[in-house]
């Protein structure tokens, strides 16, 4: 089963969060082994040969059986990470979390001891004879922005809109 995940790493722990009764969260809670993959897409990497293009990005993959978070401090820390990890910050606006949603999240956590990772390629290898080839090579980056951002409609205006780190949004 492969679901994306709002994940966030804590230490050497990588939890998760997601309904108790979603299929996905029962099974991880009964420590069922997961496998656990991230992407980050850098970039394109333009090679003479067509074999040799490819996609620059770093990634990592994880397989490891997954537990549930017992502990109400450690729930509590990893509540926190999952909600500024998207946007840093943001669990000190937010209200407390009712009791009743605690009850029905799910948390698994599972160690990061062991995973592996493969970082970026960042220039075409075409080998000797491509090197001589009249074609365009090299790499093209890619950049991931916030492009704007959009206030709920039901937010009174008094309350300004959560603003990402990095460049300005603009509200739409």
């Amino acid at each position: 089963m492969v679901t994306p995940m709002l994940h966030a790493r804590l230490g050497e722990t990588l939890d998760t969060k997601g309904a108790k009764a979603a299929r996905i969260i029962k099974r991880m809670e009964d420590t069922m082994p997961n496998s656990v993959t991230a992407a980050w897409f850098d970039g394109i990497i333009v090679a003479r040969s067509t074999f040799r293009r490819a996609m620059t990005h770093r990634g990592v993959g994880m397989r490891e059986r997954a537990k549930p978070i017992g502990n109400p401090a450690e729930n509590e820390q990893a509540l926190i990470a999952l909600t500024d990890r998207p946007m840093p910050g943001h669990w000190r606006d937010v209200p407390p979390v009712l009791q009743k949603a605690r009850n029905t999240t799910g948390m698994p956590a599972a160690s990061m001891a062991a995973f592996t990772m493969k970082p970026p390629v960042r220039q075409p290898v075409d080998g000797d004879p491509g090197y001589v080839l009249p074609t365009s090579a090299g790499a093209v980056a890619l950049r991931q922005t916030v492009t704007c951002s959009s206030a709920d409609a039901r937010v009174t205006r008094d309350i300004k809109l959560a603003r990402f780190p990095g460049p300005a949004t603009e509200s739409v």
